[in-house]
């Protein structure tokens, strides 16, 4: 595909973004009401209303879906490795593939996914990979065939390259139109009948691969299926920690709860945190920290830094609002979060890794919220979060980077009972931003 695809004059641009912008307000309003009107217990008792709202749904995610590429296409093509962070590039498939379960069910296609790691992080734009993934999963549904219905996403890491291959088994191309494959929105002739959309999910795909500094195959056999591979550059971003910090923290109360996997000394209790002062940088311990956006979070981490901890920020992306055309800003965990968390390592002089938990956010804590309150309770579900997501996540992705530490923002406190060995979790001393109510499911 020729890169001069998507070029245009500002004016149309703008128009362009306008146009995108309006859909996805109005979508968010659709979604919404639909929600309210055809519920998931009605929709479970009733077939008619259940058969109408999957119309709807349909409908919706294929405008939603045409709105976000005409963003795209109206955008100009980014550097290579421009706004890239480091992100879990396996639980961010594996996540989008578990987004698209329902959909597949809707129409009886088997999804697969197969990856031998459990997590593998690279510098990646965890945004734009979803929608490359999820436009080349709309393609393989589209075209799927009548015959074995089966999708699979393998993601196979290598020396140089993360391989993310995609393979259905679908009608296939026909010879003759490989070769404009890539440039077909520009052909009126070859454009689709309703509903198959405009051409621009694969010229966008094989943009946004190239702006991670890798590219996109397409191979076909017509009766048999297509494989689409992609290809990003198996590394990380770069670490911006360059300083040793000498400074001596003795006795300091500190606003954080910090949770270590390995056994440390008492004096390294959170009321007491202090580091000998003949400790070099190559001793010292790195500590995941995860990082909110928020002061308790940056509070954390510099303190860590005074105590000669190396902290090393992650966040977490639960979520993502403006798919379905919602405000999002100074929610939890928003994408107006990260930058902010961003923003924060950078200034303190740390490393920070993007971790996308949004497949183990609508298992763990969207749906037990919708259970609980079918089923008669009130649920909070920011314990839930921070016990199955902010904790347990945490560890096996510290586990992944060699980490041995985890640490958090949360303001309580913690000691060692005496007598049984155990660790205590206490309310913090200002009572008025004590956080211990959120972590007490935890153990020891």
């Amino acid at each position: 595909m020729s890169e001069e695809l998507f070029h245009q004059d500002e004016q149309v641009s703008e128009v362009l973004q306008q146009v995108s912008s309006q859909l996805r307000l109005s979508l968010g309003n659709i979604h919404s009401a639909l929600a309210r009107l055809a519920p998931p217990d009605v929709r479970d008792g009733e077939e008619k209303t259940d058969l109408n709202a999957a119309v709807l749904c349909q409908s919706y995610y294929r405008i939603l879906r045409l709105a976000n590429n005409l963003a795209d296409a109206s955008e100009p093509e980014r550097p290579e490795g421009a706004g890239l962070v480091n992100e879990d590039i396996v639980e961010l498939c594996r996540s989008v593939m578990e987004r698209a379960q329902g959909p597949a069910e809707l129409v009886g296609i088997q999804l697969d996914f197969r990856c031998r790691k459990n997590s593998h992080i690279v510098a990646a734009d965890g945004g734009r990979i979803e929608r490359l993934l999820l436009n080349l999963l709309s393609n393989a549904f589209k075209f799927i065939g009548t015959g074995e219905k089966r999708v699979a996403l393998e993601v196979r890491v290598e020396a140089n390259y993360v391989y993310l291959v995609l393979s259905d088994t679908g009608r296939g191309i026909p010879p003759h139109l490989l070769e404009t494959v890539f440039d077909r929105c520009r052909q009126p002739g070859r454009l689709d009948p309703p509903p198959h959309g405009l051409g621009l999910g694969l010229p966008l795909c094989q943009r946004i691969a190239r702006e991670h500094g890798g590219s996109l195959a397409l191979a076909s056999e017509e009766g048999k299926g297509t494989t689409v591979t992609v290809s990003l550059p198996n590394r990380r971003g770069p670490s911006v920690w360059g300083w040793p910090c000498h400074r001596i923290c003795r006795g300091a109360s500190t606003p954080c709860w910090w949770s270590c996997r390995t056994p440390c000394p008492s004096r390294h209790s959170p009321r007491n945190i202090w580091i000998e002062p003949w400790r070099t940088a190559m001793e010292r311990k790195k500590v995941l920290t995860g990082m909110s956006g928020g002061v308790d979070s940056a509070a954390a981490a510099l303190l860590l830094r005074e105590a000669g901890y190396e902290p090393v920020g992650c966040t977490l992306r639960l979520y993502d609002n403006e798919d379905i055309g919602e405000p999002q800003e100074g929610t939890c965990c928003s994408l107006e979060a990260v930058e902010d968390a961003r923003r924060a390592c950078r200034r303190l002089g740390m490393e920070h890794y993007v971790f996308n938990f949004s497949g183990a956010f609508r298992r763990w804590v969207m749906d037990d919220f919708v259970e609980s309150y079918q089923a008669g309770r009130t649920p909070n579900p920011c314990v839930q979060c921070n016990r199955r997501i902010k904790f347990e996540a945490l560890i096996r992705r510290a586990d992944e980077l060699d980490i041995p530490f985890i640490a958090t923002g949360h303001y309580a406190r913690v000691d060692r009972d005496e007598g049984t060995g155990r660790w205590r979790l206490l309310r913090g001393l200002d009572r008025r931003k004590d956080q211990s109510y959120f972590l007490y499911p935890l153990t020891q």
